[in-house]
């Protein structure tokens, strides 16, 4: 079976089908120089985080005025005897108890005791 090469038919194609080729390369050379990179993710900033997380816990305080969805949480060294205060957790009344709220937050309640 012959198989034909590009090379030997490369002085085939006119000057102007070459020329345009090499256009659109640099056409698109010049395209992809141009787009702008993607812009890097915001870094954490914990000042916002907390006032988000002030906001909301206000915010669910306001809609429980029996506070029957709140809960002063405490924390206890292993082996200790002492409790220390660790700060609150409120839950969404009809949604979330404060027991659940408790529970959701475990993680961030132990980091932060």
């Amino acid at each position: 079976a012959f198989v034909p090469h590009a090379a030997p038919f490369a002085g085939l194609l006119p000057a102007s089908a070459r020329a345009s080729a090499v256009v659109a390369k640099a056409a698109k050379r010049k395209a992809a120089a141009g787009k702008r990179k993607p812009a890097k993710p915001a870094a954490f900033d914990l000042k916002k985080a907390m006032l988000v997380a002030m906001r909301a816990h206000q915010d669910l305080w306001r809609l429980d005025p029996q506070r029957e969805c709140s809960r002063d949480v405490y924390v206890r060294a292993d082996g200790g005897s002492r409790f220390f205060f660790a700060g609150k957790a409120v839950g969404a009344a009809g949604r979330c108890d404060a027991a659940s709220a408790v529970l959701l937050q475990k993680r961030a309640i132990l980091e932060h005791a």
